[in-house]
């Protein structure tokens, strides 16, 4: 949910956006959550005016989608359709890649080592294409009550911007302390009130 708020968002405000999917989703139930985000339905009504004005917006919107989930894939596909975009035309300001621990790599050290590298190998392209690169990964919670990011530290460590969701069993199933534990451009270490509202979270000061 963070991930695809932030490319609407992004792409809303008028920026091109490239939205790699590595995880379980294709581009049309991408599309469809995009519409939940906007409305807080689970689906159109291609019957009613205003869902379709939203739809339409959605297709209008500078959001290419990669999708590329078999067995096998590379950053190099990613590389490989960034090009054919640039060559159409398509300059990229932003590119997000959804779940990138499901990219494959070439280590032989296991996983984490894997997810590490392919995250440093995406930075780089990142800097070579001169847009900026948007990395998710899960977050798992320890047993120290610790959190730390699922397979590789190193996301964390040169992230920019680095925010974890806390809930707590007390709160109440739509209200969520989003920690920003690392920021380059601001406060570090603060709590920001988030609400999750019909499959959308939305950043509010009054959110508890």
């Amino acid at each position: 949910a963070w991930m695809t708020n932030s490319a609407l968002f992004a792409a809303r405000k008028g920026h091109r956006v490239i939205y790699a999917l590595y995880a379980d989703l294709d581009p049309r139930q991408f599309k469809n959550r995009l519409f939940q985000h906007l409305t807080g339905k689970k689906r159109a009504n291609l019957l009613d005016a205003e869902d379709v004005k939203v739809v339409q917006e959605i297709e209008s919107l500078p959001i290419e989608i990669f999708h590329h989930v078999e067995h096998g894939s590379t950053l190099r596909d990613l590389e490989t359709f960034i090009n054919a975009r640039k060559r159409k035309g398509f300059m990229p300001e932003m590119v997000f890649a959804d779940y990138i621990q499901m990219i494959d790599g070439d280590s032989t050290n296991g996983r984490t080592d894997e997810t590490e590298k392919i995250s440093k190998r995406f930075n780089q392209m990142a800097a070579r294409h001169g847009y900026a690169g948007i990395i998710g990964s899960q977050v798992t919670a320890n047993m120290d009550g610790s959190f730390s990011a699922k397979y590789a530290k190193e996301i964390e460590e040169n992230a920019a911007l680095t925010l974890q969701l806390q809930p707590e069993k007390e709160d109440p199933i739509n209200r969520r302390k989003v920690f920003i534990k690392y920021n380059r451009f601001g406060p570090s270490g603060v709590f920001v009130g988030a609400r999750w509202d019909s499959q959308r979270l939305v950043f509010v000061e009054d959110a508890f």
